[in-house]
């Protein structure tokens, strides 16, 4: 008897390649948005992080400027990052009692995708210059002593120190208390703000001092100012090279300085019997009708020469402003 013989037939149909090409096609693309997703959060957490990098510079520049110069302020160009360019910017908060500016950095920028962004730090810098706050810390509590004593039971050794008072705690099993006192003699250093209405020698010198800062108002009136404790030495100087008597130590108030100089005048006396005076320094007879006279004051100065038998025995005068040289006058 004869049997038919069955072929087993091998392979894919059409229906399963299409199928299998869908699954396929679908898993990349959703590989493809997720690193989309995953390449611009990378580049916004790259320009995020240099935007925080150039806030916290800002902030340490501003802690080394000199504290009554620290004000709101903005760069003047862009800054080139490598993820972006940046535009940077600051606001400043001052509180007068206790001293301190607050300070907002602002740190803005277009990302990758077209979107502006923005970075804010903030940080308070202190009033008190920071060389100065650890001479403070160290004034206040380089006289400060204190005693202490304690026991201990257990099978260990204990010890304890006081400091002003307190209490010990073994460093073993034992348990030990001690108690101490201590006085404080340190002195207390108080900063406060001292201001100088400064008179230059003329309307063309520059006024500058430390630690002040000075700035000019018009011709030869100029204000400087500091924050310091009570008594610190104060230097202002004129670059004309001019000296004033003395500059006041820091005092917590306002001041007056005048910048002078030596104006010299050589004078012609009317007759021999003629007596020479002046409104501001001295006159000495040198010869019969000579006379020289000198003054000390501020560039410009109306100085008044006066003869007494200047015109007809009565006296007359030659006022004239101080130069800082030598001036001549005949009556």
């Amino acid at each position: 008897m004869a049997h038919g013989t069955s072929l087993r037939q091998r392979g894919f149909s059409l229906l399963e390649v299409l199928i299998t090409l869908v699954v396929l096609g679908g898993g990349l693309l959703a590989i493809g948005g997720l690193y989309g997703k995953i390449m611009n959060g990378s580049a916004a957490a790259k320009e995020r992080s240099e935007a925080v990098v150039l806030a916290e510079q800002k902030i340490e520049e501003l802690r080394y400027t000199q504290y009554a110069n620290i004000a709101d302020g903005s760069d003047a160009n862009p800054i080139a990052g490598t993820a972006a360019s940046y535009a940077r910017s600051w606001t400043v908060t001052t509180s007068a009692s206790p001293t301190y500016k607050d300070v907002a950095i602002t740190v803005s920028w277009t990302d990758s995708r077209n979107q502006s962004q923005s970075a804010v730090l903030t940080s308070r810098i202190s009033g008190i210059d920071p060389v100065r706050s650890a001479e403070l810390i160290a004034t206040v509590s380089s006289s400060s002593s204190g005693t202490g004593s304690g026991t201990s039971s257990g099978t260990g050794t204990g010890s304890s120190t006081g400091s002003d008072s307190g209490t010990g705690t073994g460093t073993n099993s034992g348990t030990d208390t001690g108690t101490g006192t201590g006085t404080d003699t340190g002195t207390t250093v108080t900063t406060c703000s001292t201001s100088y209405s400064v008179t230059a020698t003329s309307s063309s010198s520059t006024i500058s001092g430390s630690p002040v800062s000075c700035s000019h108002n018009s011709g030869q009136s100029w204000t400087c100012s500091t924050t310091a404790s009570s008594g610190t030495s104060v230097t202002i100087s004129d670059d004309l090279g001019y000296a004033t008597a003395s500059i006041p130590a820091a005092n917590c108030s306002s001041n007056a300085v005048t910048f002078q100089c030596s104006t010299t005048f050589s004078i012609t006396a009317q007759t021999g019997a003629s007596s020479i005076t002046t409104s501001s320094g001295s006159c000495s007879n040198t010869s019969d009708k000579s006379w020289t006279c000198t003054s000390s004051a501020a560039k410009g100065t109306t100085i008044t020469i006066t003869d007494s038998k200047g015109s007809g025995n009565s006296a007359a005068s030659w006022p004239s402003a101080a130069s800082c040289g030598s001036l001549s006058h005949s009556f």
